[in-house]
């Protein structure tokens, strides 16, 4: 087993990854996305702004996340 969880080419991602390597990355990374959507729709328009965002695009981003995701 590679160091990656998988039991191929270190890093290949192939057939034979481990499926629970695959969920914990999976779900870390779920994880990471929801926090910062929730980072994002806390912020004031202003701070938006600075960032080039509208709440509008936090909106969206988090309506089309939630349709793609799995």
């Amino acid at each position: 087993m590679s160091i990656d969880g998988t039991t191929g080419a270190a890093g290949s991602g192939g057939a034979r990854a481990n499926p629970f390597a695959l969920a914990r990355r999976a779900f870390a990374a779920w994880r990471v996305r929801a926090r910062d959507l929730r980072t994002l729709a806390a912020m004031d328009e202003r701070a938006l702004r600075d960032l080039g965002l509208s709440h509008y695009d936090v909106w969206a981003e988090a309506a089309r996340w939630r349709r793609t995701r799995g």
